[in-house]
């Protein structure tokens, strides 16, 4: 399983709390080290053991957003950090950029929250899941109105009105206790969840086909064009597909270290992280993948980019990471 579930779990009295908006402001700098092109940036969480960073989201270059037992929001490519304190009422694992105001982000106890203001406020919203007792993993926004969520027991949850209300859809698999870790949305239409197993929808969710039964779990899944996707995993797992996720097959890892999340910044060019401070890229769309430096040991949860690049990485003790 992806990201520190025991930090989750030391922190659930956190999920018990309501939602104050207080928001505070950090400064930091990118260029506080570097390696492989990897440049370290500070935030107010950085080197506070179990402050784990889990997920991150851009939209621009400069606007991102990251999220884990804190939030942080950046708009000017990470030279400063603010900390939106009004979602730390829950520890988080998931999160998505509709545009320069508006996020979701989901995670333990079922917690799904969104802010239409920058942070400034957030509403918690009911998806009609078992408050407290299911953690929600992942999540993506396709469209200002459409969002999928995904999680424990094989939970797929779907809002077409902007997270005014959820439907639970159903799982391809009759397993209740499947875990999916990760979700990529192509559009309102066609989305790729992956954990346990590949499942893939072409029809708005209203039905999920398995597409891929993995050896190892998978915890993260990106597609660098309509047909070219990849998935990672334990074991230093790659899982390619050619065809939009409708089939799959191995790729040639350059580790055995569990990665935790994959982005491409282009179609040739990806990267994927995970424990221990261990990135794999590749420049010809897959076929080869080989280390980078990232010059750090901690474990890193995710990875965004926005495509032409930058990335950001994001992990444990509230790392982050940049590459230009």
């Amino acid at each position: 399983m992806k990201r520190s579930f025991t930090v989750f779990i030391a922190s659930v009295a956190l999920i018990l709390g309501g939602v104050a908006p207080v928001v505070t402001h950090a400064t930091s700098s990118r260029d506080t080290g570097k390696s492989g092109g990897w440049m370290t940036q500070k935030t107010p969480d950085t080197g506070v053991k179990q402050h784990d960073l889990n997920a991150a989201s851009c939209i621009s270059a400069t606007t991102c957003w990251v999220t884990g037992f804190d939030t942080f929001a950046t708009t000017n490519g990470g030279a400063h950090w603010s900390t939106q304190q009004g979602s730390l009422q829950h520890y988080l694992f998931g999160i998505s950029c509709l545009g320069a105001d508006t996020y979701y982000a989901a995670g333990g106890g079922g917690t799904v929250v969104k802010t239409t203001d920058s942070g400034a406020t957030w509403a918690v919203k009911k998806t009609g899941t078992a408050y407290g007792k299911l953690i929600l993993s992942a999540v993506n926004c396709p469209t200002t109105s459409t969002c999928y969520i995904v999680g424990f027991n094989g939970t797929i949850l779907l809002t077409k009105n902007g997270g005014s209300s959820f439907v639970s859809q159903k799982n391809p698999l009759s397993n209740t206790g499947h875990l999916y870790d990760g979700i990529y949305c192509f559009s309102a239409t066609t989305c790729i969840a992956t954990g346990y197993y590949l499942s893939r929808t072409t029809n708005g969710g209203s039905s999920w086909r398995l597409a891929n039964n993995p050896s190892h779990l998978l915890n993260g899944v990106t597609c660098a064009s309509p047909t070219l996707c990849f998935s990672v995993g334990y074991g230093g797992l790659i899982l390619g597909s050619q065809d939009g996720g409708a089939t799959w097959s191995t790729r040639k890892s350059a580790t055995t270290t569990i990665l935790e999340g994959v982005a491409c910044p282009t179609t040739s060019t990806c990267y994927a992280v995970g424990q221990k401070g261990v990135i794999v890229s590749t420049t010809n769309g897959g076929a080869t993948w080989s280390t980078q430096a990232s010059g750090t040991s901690l474990d890193l949860n995710g990875v965004a980019c926005i495509k032409g690049g930058p990335c950001y990485a994001v992990g444990a003790a509230g790392a982050v990471l940049y590459h230009s």
